[in-house]
């Protein structure tokens, strides 16, 4: 639950293997830019919406799983919502 008390759901769920490898971004990047990357920042998206709507929370968790062994890593993230400072 998050912070503000509001019920948790669902937001965003993929295999990890559903991301795009890094060998693959930079591979496509060096042929959009036709040069080095020296100093290039790349930033890249993520998975998709669940139900596509955007929510803005001061809170966040995500979990990374492993199906095989069944170990869960979940991870609370305190996010800045719009407008507001995340320093805090």
């Amino acid at each position: 639950m998050g912070r503000s008390g509001r019920k948790r759901r669902l937001y965003q769920e993929a295999k990890l293997g559903s991301l795009l490898a890094l060998d693959t971004l930079l591979s496509g990047l060096r042929r959009r830019v036709g040069r080095t990357l020296d100093g290039v920042v790349l930033l890249s998206g993520t998975v998709p919406i669940v139900d596509g709507q955007v929510i803005y929370g001061d809170a966040y968790e995500l979990e990374l799983a492993d199906p095989r062994s069944r170990p869960r890593h979940p991870h609370p993230v305190r996010g800045a919502g719009p407008g507001k400072d995340p320093r805090g």
